[in-house]
């Protein structure tokens, strides 16, 4: 119709059938990315961060919001990149690292209902040595 916008959904609202296959594609493709660059050794520290993408998950929107916050009010900056960037990167690191500080400190129950006993072995095994 002229005058209306056109839909921004059109292949998923109209095609389900062929949005379902890109998906199933899009898919396919990165975890076929992911076998290769395990294969190859590269990255390594992705490991590191999808070990933690659960603690990633329910942290990041916390640490995003500070950050971003801190941005604009200390920092008097609206400036998109300058407030992005910082706040993947925290968003990403301070999770991880509280996961981390939680289950040394005994209040791994902040993250898990169950007791993550391997991780608490190992820290209190790096903590005797």
């Amino acid at each position: 119709q002229h005058g209306q916008p056109a839909s921004d959904f059109y292949v998923g609202d109209k095609m389900p059938v062929l949005s379902f296959f890109i998906s199933l594609c899009g898919c396919i493709f990165i975890i076929q990315i992911a076998f290769l660059l395990q294969r190859a050794g590269i990255m390594k520290w992705l490991r590191v961060v999808g070990y933690h993408s659960l603690y990633i998950y329910l942290a990041h929107v916390m640490v995003v919001a500070a950050v971003r916050i801190i941005v604009t009010n200390l920092f008097h900056s609206t400036n998109v990149p300058v407030i992005l960037i910082p706040a993947m990167i925290l968003g990403i690191l301070v999770p991880m690292i509280l996961y981390n500080l939680s289950v040394r400190m005994g209040a791994w129950w902040l993250f898990s209902l169950k007791k993550p006993v391997e991780e608490i072995n190992h820290y209190s095994q790096v903590a005797i040595a």
